[in-house]
């Protein structure tokens, strides 16, 4: 420590199928003040390649788990592993394996695809072996190759090498990358303003979440004052900015749906000034709207099921492509208004059941398998959820009635397609801008090897904070309670800019 095991906790190093976040207990780090801060697992936000503790603190302690094991069979197994990576890797001078696989590619493919196996600049050469490994010949130096590739391009400012994702300026990103504590650091004094209700068709599940996160951001010691939010705009706006001053310090957002999750309502408190949690105006918008956020999802190389945008009234021209298929909506959330269209459905039907939504639906290539759900908690994903429905498929009943779904987390799935319904989470949150809490959801045909059958559906940035909801679940399994997380997203509420 501060080395090799500190920077195995620092990019979560794994090789062999497994990984540090498999074997850590708990660590403590440093901050540049000197201030010590104990960390358990939920606190490190292990990602692939990737933790969430500031880029600056530095580790210095380190709790691991491991099991008893024969010292003959551990040392052939090293053996073996030896063998393995002389065979593949290249044993001179180099930094290790250099670049981190984006979803659905190795980066050594990308690499040897561009023809850059055996480049060599000065004293520094791409590896003829193992292609992701950057070899020192001789005199190689970090100074003397900084840029090599960005046609010599000067080093760019390390906030910005993340550049910003679509509706948030690198600033804001780099601001937002902070570590979820869980020391419940609630200001009593601090008042927070609670929107719940609304008039969208999930109004009664935003009721439930208002009342739960109500509760749990009095228990972390907040003062809460909740409003029932309607179309009259003069009295939310009185209730935020009274005349006679005592207005709150921030907006919990529980809203769901139109109108509290699409941009509207953040619109509105953008205007007022006043923090908020959740996602901004445009990242909402464009998660809200699913034509948008596939064209999103697909920019950033993450799978979704064929589909297309059409009139609602084509329906009735007949199948718009084989059965079987999903209609859904284009901009509601909780499974509203989505039908699976099989063998023997009435199309009529459905295109009747649609109207109220709109003049435009989604149509998608229905994806047989499993239902997966990833929360996204600031700049780390948490875990994978597998949804298993007791009913024909996960809709708004299966999401809401106690014991219609089990929820499983960790999911048993592969770990492949474990790490990569993270690491998607995590880009989509990223791509479309997302703050704070979301929670992106996946279908993985089984029946597919390796990943090649996972597909992103949507990014939820007002996920539901229900007793069954799933991102207050899984936070509860990485070890922070539901007080807890209600804190966190206060303390780091968006502020208007």
């Amino acid at each position: 420590m501060p080395g090799t095991i500190g920077g195995a906790l620092r990019m979560n190093a794994g090789a062999y199928g497994g990984e540090m976040r498999d074997v850590v207990r708990s660590a403590v780090a440093l901050d540049r003040r000197g201030g010590r801060h104990a960390l358990a697992p939920a606190d490190l936000g292990f990602t692939y390649r990737h933790c969430a503790v500031p880029e600056d603190w530095i580790f210095v302690e380190a709790t691991l788990r491991a099991a008893p094991g024969d010292a003959a069979a551990i040392g052939a197994r090293i053996e073996e592993i030896d063998r393995a990576r002389g065979e593949s890797q290249p044993r001179s001078r180099t930094g290790g394996s250099t670049f981190t696989n984006p979803p659905g590619h190795k980066a050594w493919e990308l690499i040897d695809r561009a023809g850059c196996r055996g480049l060599r600049i000065g004293g520094a050469q791409v590896s003829e072996k193992h292609c992701n490994f950057l070899i020192n010949t001789g005199e190689a130096t970090a100074r003397r190759h900084r840029g090599a590739g960005r046609g010599g391009a000067p080093p760019r400012a390390g906030r910005q090498r993340r550049g910003a994702a679509v509706g948030d300026p690198a600033d804001r990103r780099a601001a937002s990358r902070r570590r979820p504590d869980r020391r419940g650091s609630a200001v009593v004094s601090k008042r927070v303003a609670l929107l719940k209700g609304g008039w969208s068709p999930e109004r009664e599940v935003s009721l439930a979440s208002g009342a739960a996160c109500a509760d749990a951001l009095r228990e972390a010691g907040y003062d809460v004052v909740e409003i029932d939010v309607t179309r009259d705009l003069r009295a939310l706006v009185d209730a935020l900015r009274p005349l006679a001053g005592g207005g709150p310090d921030v907006v919990f957002n529980a809203l769901h749906g139109r109108w509290g999750e699409d941009g509207c309502i953040q619109g509105v408190l953008e205007i007022l000034a006043i923090p908020y949690t959740h996602s901004g105006v445009l990242a909402s918008s464009l998660a809200m709207d699913k034509e948008m956020s596939r064209k999103v999802y697909a920019s950033i190389g993450l799978r979704c099921a064929e589909g297309m945008v059409i009139e609602r009234r084509a329906l009735l021209a007949g199948d718009p492509m084989p059965r079987p298929y999903v209609v859904k909506p284009v901009d509601q959330g909780s499974s509203i208004g989505v039908h699976i269209v099989g063998a023997g459905d009435n199309l009529a039907a459905v295109e009747s059941a649609e109207a109220r939504f709109g003049d435009r639906v989604l149509v998608e290539r229905f994806v047989p398998g499993r239902e997966l759900t990833v929360a996204v908690l600031g700049d780390r994903s948490i875990a994978v959820t597998e949804l298993r429905p007791k009913v024909k498929f996960y809709d708004y009943e299966a999401k809401y009635t106690d014991g219609v779904t089990e929820h499983i987390v960790p999911a048993p799935v592969p770990r492949p397609v474990y790490d990569a319904a993270m690491d998607w989470a995590l880009a989509a949150h990223r791509a479309l801008g997302c703050e704070g809490l979301t929670r992106s959801d996946f279908r993985w045909d089984d029946s597919r090897p390796g990943t090649e059958g996972l597909h992103i559906l949507e990014t939820n940035t007002q996920p539901g904070m229900t007793p069954l909801s799933l991102a207050p679940e899984q936070a509860g399994w990485a070890g922070m309670s539901f007080p807890e997380l209600m804190s966190w997203m206060v303390e780091r509420a968006r502020c208007p800019s």
